[in-house]
């Protein structure tokens, strides 16, 4: 995962805003016709990105950090799709869902 401060960083913080952007412009028109317009907004995920940024150790003490004391996996990430996907979030538009146990901080390096 690209550490705080790096160009990754900054694209990934643009990304993010612009995806929060584009789902307040179009919630209100796309709710009439009952389309859903969420965002989903991992933190860390157990891929082989942030594997090719850190060592296990490393990420070992940063799942420490996380207030649910792991990085997250793909299977987290699957869930909220398929739920956001379900008849169970029908009456859930313009939503930005984290998934990433309670880390809200950047990280900084130690």
């Amino acid at each position: 995962m690209p550490r705080h401060g790096s160009n990754a960083a900054c694209h990934t913080t643009w990304r993010r805003q612009q995806s929060t952007t584009w789902a307040e412009h179009w919630r209100p028109e796309l709710a009439e016709h009952h389309i859903n317009v969420n965002i989903i907004n991992p933190g860390w995920i157990e891929t082989e990105i942030p594997k090719s940024y850190y060592d296990s150790a490393k990420l070992a003490g940063l799942a420490k950090r996380i207030p649910w004391k792991r990085i997250g996996t793909m299977t987290d990430v699957g869930k909220v799709i398929t739920f956001s996907c379900s008849d169970d979030a029908d009456y859930i538009t313009g939503a930005t869902i984290p998934i990433d146990g309670g880390w809200v901080q950047p990280l900084k390096d130690q």
